[in-house]
């Protein structure tokens, strides 16, 4: 974080744990009524990996449930005030293609498939409720990105995800709300 606020002066950095509601309300309080106008939830937590079915941890199915699924919900929630005092207020998840029922040809990752499976599904809802209030809303996947998560097998690289995912986020409008899209844009299946 401090070298994001060496590099980027303008830039507020505010540590949070989506995860804990207090932070999350002197998150707000500390905003003091100004509008949000971008809100990119962010959160990800595969779990222990190479879990098989049988080995399934009940209580780390629940924190990358928690993590993944439902404190983006709640931070969007918190949020609402703000959001809804922006002209044109967008409310983005990042989530992964492993949330698509759909696209899911090599079972596995139950932990992190279903949490993100769960965000998809909430969002799709939270879409079609924020739509009265101008609020647009979606989910994208960044790709498989070099990351500690993606690993350096990874196909793209931060920097093109990001790119990808800033010219995406900036062409949303309320018309296209409620998807689930890459981060080239293209639409992926539910």
């Amino acid at each position: 974080m401090q070298r994001l606020s060496q590099q980027y002066p303008q830039l507020s950095l505010v540590r949070l744990d989506i995860t804990v509601k207090a932070e999350m309300n002197a998150f707000i309080d500390s905003l003091v009524g100004e509008p949000i106008d971008l809100l990119i939830n962010n959160a990800g937590d595969y779990g222990p990996k190479g879990v098989t079915f049988g080995h399934c941890d009940e209580q780390e199915w629940l924190k990358v449930m928690q993590v993944n699924a439902i404190a983006p919900i709640m931070l969007t929630q918190t949020c609402y005030p703000l959001l809804k005092q922006s002209r044109q207020s967008k409310v983005i998840f990042i989530s992964s293609k492993m949330g698509s029922i759909a696209d899911n040809n090599s079972g596995g990752a139950y932990l992190y498939r279903s949490s993100k499976a769960a965000l998809n599904a909430a969002v799709k809802s939270l879409a079609i409720d924020l739509h009265v209030d101008g609020i647009a809303c979606a989910v994208y996947h960044p790709g498989w990105v070099q990351t500690a998560m993606g690993g350096p097998n990874a196909l793209i690289s931060v920097k093109d995800s990001v790119a990808g995912l800033s010219h995406c986020i900036d062409k949303l409008v309320l018309t296209g709300s409620g998807g689930f899209y890459n981060y080239d844009g293209n639409p992926l299946p539910w």
